[in-house]
């Protein structure tokens, strides 16, 4: 499979796995005796360990390769859906909110793997489409968790371990199908100072002309 329609298959999972959970997230939060303001801050928590995940996977992808940061952040993600499904207390729900939070970095770092992986004249068209997959995985997931999924604590929890599921199939997916992104990347960093010899000689035979 071409990386650009692999990478926006592992969009539209991804999107599809939060938006499944996201119509039933409340009742979990409720099972919890969550008032509204502990529920604010659990939002606000995942907030800010998001924001701070961004520039941290930001550095983790230009030092080992948007795949290897593509397969942390696929499965962090995973353990933080699990600890989601796991939670008995506010605490743990709120760990593993800042946990997700932290890793849900997957659609950002996919597309930094897609300008590495596409040539310039298609990057665009490659952007777009991985952006409406990912728009098309967030329709399609809170009809699936709103209609398939009874609304019951135990359904909830069922729901998180599925999006669970899902991202980690997603970081087996990453790792088997897009195994030449960072060796493409490297290609693409020793190029220039390969070709820079050619360059020069290439000048100095042309002043020499």
């Amino acid at each position: 499979m071409d990386g650009a329609i692999l990478l926006a298959t592992l969009a539209f999972l991804d999107m599809m796995a939060v938006g499944m959970l996201i119509p039933l997230l409340p009742r979990l939060y409720t099972s919890l005796d969550a008032s509204a303001s502990d529920i604010g801050l659990m939002g606000s928590a995942y907030g800010v360990t998001n924001l701070l995940g961004g520039p941290l996977f930001g550095h983790l992808s230009d030092s080992i390769g948007a795949r290897h940061s593509l397969l942390v952040a696929m499965i962090g993600s995973a353990i933080g859906y699990a600890l989601v499904s796991s939670a008995t207390s506010l605490p743990m729900m709120a760990a593993g909110r800042m946990v997700t939070g932290l890793f849900k970095q997957t659609l950002t770092i996919g597309k930094a793997a897609l300008a590495v992986m596409t040539p310039p004249h298609e990057r665009a068209q490659a952007m777009g489409r991985i952006g409406s997959a990912a728009s098309a995985g967030f329709i399609v997931g809170p009809l699936l968790g709103g209609f398939m999924f009874p609304e019951s604590d135990s359904a909830v929890r069922y729901m998180a371990i599925l999006t669970s599921s899902v991202f980690a199939l997603n970081a087996a997916i990453a790792w088997l199908g897009l195994r030449g992104v960072a060796d493409k990347k490297k290609q693409g960093k020793a190029n220039p100072k390969s070709t820079a010899p050619s360059n020069t000689t290439s000048s100095s035979s042309s002043s020499s002309v």
